[in-house]
């Protein structure tokens, strides 16, 4: 029997609660571009969400393709040997992003990594291992390629180590940090200096992606790549069906004690 006068205060504050809970999600989501764990892919096929970018001198080298992690047998993670350009699929371009992923290589070898790839492979800013593991450079390529941190690229790295990398692009404006995973999931970039910061407006738009490795196979993992009103650099993994394991903080510490 229905109270006369009475209002369902509590129930309404209640929905009220959900529908801006449901509204902030939905604006969070949305800054969220691409996020690829290769949880989805088939082992020993070519990763669902990459397409080759044709117009280099390497388009007919080996097609990229997903395999177990070779430090974590279960994991997937794309792999490619040899040097043709792979972008997102769809040819989406975006223009201001920050592109976050995992990265690791099998031997001593030059690696390279893409962003704002346009049309046509030759064209899109890179950065790339040099010089046996001692240097990073950053390049723009335009058929030829200028460096872009000249004096600026003395960083060393090992075969079979994971590493992640912060590509933020705003306008002419990029900021590159790289640094040794600590653990599985590992985003705390808040106290990494950045590498490399420079401006230059050639590409304002493009796709992410990568240009492989000469001699060598490149593997990638853990992609997120969002708008610049989207996450913050340390990137709470919540429960989201795209990643690997509904993982939370809790589980991170667990693998990053693991590895140790």
């Amino acid at each position: 029997m229905a109270v006369q006068g009475f209002k369902p205060v509590v129930p309404i504050l209640f929905l009220m609660w959900i529908v801006s809970l449901s509204l902030l999600i939905g604006s969070t989501n949305a800054q969220t571009l691409l996020i690829d764990t290769f949880e989805h892919d088939t082992v020993g096929k070519k990763p669902s969400k990459w397409q080759h970018v044709k117009g280099n001198a390497f388009d007919k080298n080996p097609e990229a393709i997903v395999v177990e992690d070779p430090t974590k047998p279960g994991n997937k993670v794309y792999s490619q040997t040899g040097l043709r350009v792979y972008g997102n699929e769809g040819k989406k371009a975006f223009d201001d992003f920050t592109y976050e992923f995992d990265w690791m290589f099998d031997k001593n070898a030059n690696v390279n990594l893409a962003w704002r790839i346009q049309e046509t492979a030759t064209k899109c800013y890179y950065a790339t291992r040099r010089r046996g593991g001692t240097h990073l450079r950053v390049y723009r390529l335009n058929a030829n390629s200028s460096l872009l941190n000249e004096n600026k690229d003395k960083w060393e790295s090992l075969p079979n180590t994971w590493y992640v990398m912060q590509i933020q692009v705003s306008g002419k404006s990029h900021i590159i940090k790289v640094k040794k995973r600590q653990w599985l999931g590992d985003r705390d970039f808040n106290k990494v200096n950045p590498f490399a910061k420079f401006d230059d407006d050639t590409y304002l738009k493009g796709r992410v992606g990568f240009w492989g490795a000469l001699g060598a196979t490149l593997y990638i993992d853990n992609i997120i790549v969002y708008g610049k009103k989207g996450q913050t650099d340390t990137i709470p993994f919540a429960v989201q069906v795209e990643l690997k394991l509904p993982v939370v903080w809790g589980q991170l510490k667990s693998n990053h004690q693991s590895e140790r």
